[in-house]
């Protein structure tokens, strides 16, 4: 793995774990912000409840109380 292929790989893991956490955008500015960015987003799209899938009405009535 080249040393740019890793920075851009730590700037996505980098910005999964903030995501993850909550915490707001670590950089305005930055070379590899493209890549940061993405994996932020992917953090706060996995840090939200999934909708249930497949599930009949008293199992998502269940989800919405309990879940």
């Amino acid at each position: 793995m080249s040393k740019t292929s890793q920075k851009k790989f730590s700037a996505y893991q980098m910005g999964i774990d903030d995501g993850l956490l909550g915490l707001d955008v670590r950089w305005y500015a930055h070379p590899k912000m493209k890549y940061y960015m993405e994996g932020y987003r992917e953090g706060r799209r996995a840090r939200k409840p999934q909708k249930p899938q497949g599930m009949n009405f008293f199992e998502r009535l269940v989800f919405a109380f309990f879940g």
